[in-house]
């Protein structure tokens, strides 16, 4: 395999990658952010609040783009 064919190969292995890590991150961010939440009025935690909201801004603009 020369070096043409493996960027070649590399470069339609790459975008299908990225969209789809784009979408597994819009799929999960929901949950984490629901756990942080959880998290943060168990142990009364202000970092674990604010986590919890910028992962949930952070799922929303990628379930939008996605």
């Amino acid at each position: 395999m020369s070096i043409q064919e493996t960027l070649t190969l590399v470069a339609f292995m790459l975008a299908p990658a990225f969209f789809s890590l784009l979408g597994m991150g819009a799929l999960g961010s929901p949950a984490i952010a629901v756990l942080a939440e959880i998290s943060a009025k168990t142990r009364g935690k202000i970092l674990f609040d604010k986590y919890g909201q910028q992962t949930a801004a952070l799922g929303l603009i990628l379930t939008i783009v996605a």
